[in-house]
């Protein structure tokens, strides 16, 4: 089961930590993370992937969805690096690049 922790930073900045393995049935409190993380950074959103094992698609899916959201609303959404070679390996099984993190997301 994945966990998820937001902390607040100076100037409208957030930090969310995930950790675990997210699967299906953890996509509906990941989806609400997310956009609660998002309304609680009017600056910026940090996510922190370093420790998640094991994405999947809906996991995926719910982070790409998160960025399309954040550009309607104006907001930045980076990601804390570097990405795991194993975070890396299962995006690049279900055809998601490191260049498709680079054109979606900051990454710091």
């Amino acid at each position: 089961m994945g966990q998820h922790e937001f902390q607040s930073g100076a100037d409208g900045e957030g930090l969310l930590l995930l950790s675990g393995e997210f699967n299906l049935a953890d996509g509906g409190g990941l989806k609400a993370a997310l956009q609660d993380a998002l309304g609680r950074a009017p600056a910026r959103l940090t996510l922190d992937l370093r420790q998640v094992a094991q994405p999947g698609l809906p996991f995926f899916q719910l982070l790409f969805a998160l960025a399309a959201q954040a550009r309607k609303v104006k907001r930045r959404v980076s990601l804390k690096g570097p990405l795991p070679e194993q975070f890396l390996s299962a995006a690049g099984a279900l055809g998601i690049s490191l260049v498709d993190f680079e054109q979606t997301f900051d990454l710091e």
